[in-house]
């Protein structure tokens, strides 16, 4: 079998075409042994060649449309399948990587399923009839809102991932590694809340060691409210606290209501509607942007809690009002996320 023209040769041909010669007499000047269909094919195909070059062949795909079709449907049917069992139970005649192909044509790839508190039809009815109650509200309602909860800081935990340039084969070298330190039995639990642009005190929890959830006690959160609330919480504003027990108990409730101090009802398992949840990410993101000494390992004990304690409040200080108003500005979306989930899992 001859080999196609190569490129310099089917620019003599054209060149020739374009001096008047026809496809017969090319042929004879320049192998009369090619066949003048084979001249006129190049002549023809020359206007939609670069430099003469034939384009790439590709290989008949070894799926069909129908194929590819099943194989959208089917992945997100059975979300959980193994792609071996797609591969195996609809295209068992590719190659897993062509499934791979085949789903990313139609933006489906596999992912790690995303972690969130589960839900049952009660917490999806409590947080679509909160959502639908709240629906109107606009940002100047939510920047009257005080956002509260606690967070656990531990040496490492909540840092910034960290990005790195490298080869495919350079994964393991060690200016490639973002090791993970031991968090040294060192953990610091603290309480702040915010409302619009204002920013409240963020305190410590030392709490009691020998109770349960970190040993912080209804007394605890009763101290703590009958220090910080009364200088911040105005006469329009609505207090919203979390729904753990310390937090709900009697001693509780009944200091609010004489401090005339109103609470919101919140729906239970609704961190997505707690602003106050991205405010600890940028907190801890903050501690190691301003204390990186603290990540390597050579703290321990008391010195370790002390450097925590104080890379905390220094960080608390350094958020900006403006990120906080972004959080406020984002309640309105927020609420018509659960609203369209029907009270189910949000983004957010």
């Amino acid at each position: 079998m001859r080999k196609e023209l190569r490129p310099t040769e089917r620019a003599i041909v054209v060149t020739l075409h374009d001096e008047g010669l026809n496809s017969a007499e090319i042929g004879r000047r320049l192998d009369p042994q090619r066949q003048p269909s084979t001249i006129r094919s190049v002549i023809k195909n020359a206007a939609h060649q670069v430099d003469f070059k034939s384009a790439p062949r590709q290989r008949p795909r070894v799926t069909s449309p129908r194929t590819d079709r099943r194989l959208a449907r089917d992945s997100q049917r059975a979300r959980r399948a193994p792609l071996s069992e797609l591969n195996t139970n609809i295209a068992p005649q590719a190659s897993r990587r062509t499934i791979k192909r085949r789903l990313a044509d139609t933006h489906i790839k596999k992912w790690l399923a995303a972690k969130r508190p589960l839900l049952t039809e009660r917490h999806r009815a409590l947080r679509l009839a909160w959502a639908l109650e709240h629906e109107l509200w606009d940002v100047c309602d939510w920047a009257q809102v005080w956002w509260s909860d606690e967070c656990s800081v531990k040496r490492g935990v909540g840092k910034e991932r960290v990005w790195v340039f490298r080869t495919a084969g350079e994964k393991w070298l060690e200016d490639c590694i973002d090791p993970k330190l031991p968090p040294g039995c060192v953990s610091v639990m603290v309480w702040a809340c915010f409302s619009g642009r204002r920013k409240g005190p963020i305190r410590v929890l030392y709490g009691d060691p020998n109770v349960g959830r970190g040993g912080i006690r209804a007394v605890d959160i009763l101290q703590l409210y009958g220090e910080v609330l009364p200088q911040l919480v105005q006469e329009d504003d609505v207090f919203m606290q979390d729904n753990a027990r310390v937090h709900t108990a009697h001693i509780v409730r009944d200091w609010l209501q004489s401090a005339s101090i109103e609470t919101m009802e919140w729906p239970p398992y609704s961190p997505d509607l707690n602003p106050i949840e991205h405010v600890w990410s940028k907190l801890k993101q903050l501690i190691y942007k301003l204390y990186p000494e603290l990540l390597n390992g050579t703290m321990s004990g008391e010195t370790l809690r002390q450097a925590i304690i104080t890379a905390i409040n220094d960080a608390w200080e350094a958020i900006d009002n403006e990120f906080l108003w972004s959080l406020t500005e984002s309640m309105e979306r927020r609420v018509g996320a659960v609203i369209a989930a029907n009270g189910s899992y949000t983004k957010y």
